[in-house]
């Protein structure tokens, strides 16, 4: 059996090939030995879209953004591609919605960053 790893290497390189059929079976054997891996599960979400299965990519990116382990730039791209695939199954509010919390999540992100950038400009000045 390969090591995690490797499998994640191979399915970076499958995908990049644009072989996203064979990139979903090395993510499916990562997610076997570890179903909470929130990048692999998001990763998967990402190789479902190319493979358009809408639905099957919904689930992952689901799950991975409500692990609340996703770094914000992937919760914001989970959110993002989680609108895209529900407006390619033509469920459009929830696409919006979809839309909506990642619109809300980068401006909380914004206004948090803005802040801390203002208090060390602040600091700097005394």
């Amino acid at each position: 059996m390969a090591s995690e790893n490797t499998n994640l290497t191979n399915a970076f390189g499958l995908a990049k090939r644009y072989d996203y059929a064979n990139a979903e079976t090395e993510f499916n054997l990562l997610l076997s030995s570890n179903q909470n891996d929130v990048l692999s599960l998001y990763d998967r979400g990402c190789t479902g879209i190319h493979l358009n299965k809408y639905q099957l990519a919904i689930v992952d990116f689901d799950a991975a953004i409500l692990s609340l382990n996703l770094s914000t730039k992937h919760e914001l791209q989970a959110l993002y591609q989680r609108g895209f695939a529900h407006q390619k199954l033509h469920q459009y509010n929830f696409a919006l919605d979809s839309c909506i919390q990642c619109l809300n999540r980068a401006i909380v992100g914004y206004s948090i960053v803005h802040r801390q950038q203002q208090q060390q400009h602040q600091v700097s000045q005394v």
